[in-house]
């Protein structure tokens, strides 16, 4: 099974939830083919390059990825379609960088042969959805067709911060899930969600969907948990001079049960935290060169 991380920009945390998670998968890699991180900042990933294929990408191609529609979250399934045509007929699974695996992954390698491909979790489907976004989103597509697929309430949303695909149809799964993104965009769709449910949809005409949340942790809603414990853990091994071996080791003994993965924090915290932040900012603020 090939892993893809697709990378960019210069937010440190992205790319060392990629690093921790990278050593997750190393930790097992007798199921793992090979592991390919897309990045336009490929110096930080040095430390990997023994272990991993770096694949240096420009903003001009990002930008050609974003299509005839500039969606930028395009780029997501244009990447997959890249190494899925260059390894074809072996699965490939793509994972957000805020991922990692916390249990063998051999039993979606072993399915994925079988046909059987995986996204994080199913969250709902699209009738039933209580946020604005996604009733808006069903009223603009239920019943109709894009990219050759009526949709229906069968057709329901999952996450897409892990997208395995077996990668045993020729690429149809990846052109019908850019069809799909495209047509969406081209209609004035909800865009926030788009490339999520033109992957869901794609993977479920092609393959049976499964949910992959029994291997793979994705801590989207509490990053800035895990990203502490994260830099913590590097901070501890390279004061300890860790090599690289013993930093997999230490990631793969870790208890991971110590974290939420997964925290809501309630819209009204979020907006008082803002009021206090406006009402009552920071006094006394100084640098060196304003001291005296």
């Amino acid at each position: 099974m090939h892993v893809l991380f697709l990378t960019f920009g210069d937010n440190l945390s992205n790319h060392t939830q990629a690093h921790f998670c990278i050593h997750s998968l190393l930790a097992q890699k007798q199921n793992i083919t090979a592991i390919h991180v897309m990045t336009d900042l490929p110096d930080f990933y040095k430390s990997l390059e023994q272990h991993i294929d770096i694949i240096p990408i420009q903003s001009t191609l990002l930008e050609e990825w974003e299509g005839p529609h500039n969606f930028f979250w395009r780029v997501k399934i244009k990447a997959i379609e890249q190494v899925c045509a260059q390894y074809p007929g072996q699965p490939v699974l793509y994972l957000d960088t805020d991922t990692f695996a916390y249990r063998s992954l051999a039993e979606l390698v072993q399915e994925a042969a079988q046909g059987v491909a995986r996204m994080h979790v199913l969250e709902k489907a699209l009738p039933d959805a209580t946020s604005k976004t996604e009733k808006r989103m069903w009223q603009q597509i239920g019943g109709k067709v894009f990219g050759g697929v009526t949709i229906t309430p069968a057709h329901a949303m999952w996450n897409a911060g892990v997208v395995l695909t077996p990668n045993s149809v020729n690429g149809n799964e990846c052109r019908m899930a850019l069809a799909l993104c495209d047509e969406m965009c081209a209609q004035n769709v909800t865009r926030r969600l788009i490339e999520q449910y033109a992957l869901a949809v794609a993977l479920k005409e092609n393959y049976q969907l499964k949910p992959a949340a029994d291997y793979i942790a994705h801590y989207w809603s509490n990053k800035p948990d895990w990203n502490r414990f994260i830099e913590q853990l590097f901070i501890q091994a390279g004061f300890k001079q860790y090599k690289f071996n013993q930093i997999t080791d230490l990631i793969g003994q870790t208890n991971f049960n110590q974290i939420p993965v997964t925290k809501e924090i309630p819209n009204t915290n979020t907006r008082l935290q803002k009021l206090i932040n406006k009402w009552f900012p920071p006094r006394n603020v100084s640098y060196l060169n304003s001291i005296r």
